[in-house]
């Protein structure tokens, strides 16, 4: 996405953003978000405040909504400060935090404080409606990867994947009824999301907030541990000693497992360009052979 500096925004931008922070010295972009089009930190007499935008037309504002909504809901993150609407242009203004994104390697320090942050978010009341939210159980039945996956098959499919092609299609409509639920849940938990700040984590970039049950970003993130490295089993023990929802039934957690895989392996399929699918499809499959119990 092409990039807009502070200087080059719309006045009546600027001026709104004026309105709600007072004046504003040194403005420092920031590179970061491949979701952004404006980017960067404001100096104000009230502290320095990070803001981004996007033109209200492009097909993403959905994007900042959403985060706006899940910021207002209470959730572990930087606070908003300001939503700006104006002149084509939908801008938000976050409180700024000094901390540097979150390293999932095996024995980082940082798994305690993103281990705490995930406990917090899930004493959290479920939600009291369901209109600000979408439902991550939709979203994925929309998809349906394992339906689509059964249909065509990819070439290079792997051997036990292949072998239980119609029992993943088939099982997919329960695992999608377990995932539905009315809890917040941020469903993109990665390294650049997790923000380490004065020694605790931080949930940022809230995009794809989602109605799902509570476990739902312990299950996701125990598959990025895999992905950062954790043997199997070693990412299981931590994930069950440490991140909430202990108690969760194993046949649930291997359902869930399969369609993560699912989802993995459909994006890399539609998009064999994106090395990321494939590395985290090769990486869903191990998680999912392991709670499968299979060698």
């Amino acid at each position: 996405m092409d990039r807009c500096d502070w200087t080059d925004l719309p006045e009546a931008v600027r001026r709104e953003v004026g309105r709600r922070c007072g004046p504003i010295g040194q403005v420092s972009p920031v590179a970061a978000g491949m979701n952004n089009a404006a980017a960067g930190v404001l100096d104000t007499d009230g502290g320095a405040v990070f803001y981004k935008g996007i033109r209200a037309g492009d097909p993403r504002v959905w994007m900042y909504r959403n985060e706006a909504a899940a910021a207002r809901a209470g959730v572990p993150g930087p606070g908003l400060r300001w939503v700006v609407e104006a002149d084509e242009w939908v801008l938000l203004g976050w409180e700024y935090v000094e901390g540097r994104h979150a390293s999932l390697v095996p024995g980082s320090p940082d798994l305690a404080h993103i281990a705490k942050a995930l406990h917090d978010l899930a004493a959290r009341s479920p939600l009291a409606g369901r209109d600000t939210f979408a439902s991550e159980s939709r979203r994925w039945e929309q998809m349906r990867p394992w339906a689509r996956l059964a249909v065509k098959p990819p070439e290079q499919l792997d051997q036990w994947v292949s072998a239980n092609l119609d029992r993943f299609a088939g099982q997919e409509a329960a695992a999608l009824d377990a995932l539905a639920g009315d809890h917040l849940a941020h469903t993109d938990l990665h390294e650049l999301n997790l923000l380490i700040d004065e020694r605790q984590a931080k949930l940022i970039d809230w995009a794809w907030a989602r109605r799902a049950a509570p476990w739902v970003d312990a299950e996701m993130l125990t598959l990025r541990l895999v992905a950062a490295g954790h043997p199997c089993e070693e990412a299981d023990r931590w994930r069950l000693a440490h991140l909430p929802h202990p108690d969760l039934e194993p046949e649930v957690r291997r359902m869930f497992a399969v369609e993560m895989l699912g989802v993995w392996a459909y994006l890399a399929m539609r998009k064999p360009g994106r090395a990321l699918f494939a590395q985290m499809s090769d990486h869903a499959l191990k998680w999912a052979r392991h709670l499968q119990q299979v060698e």
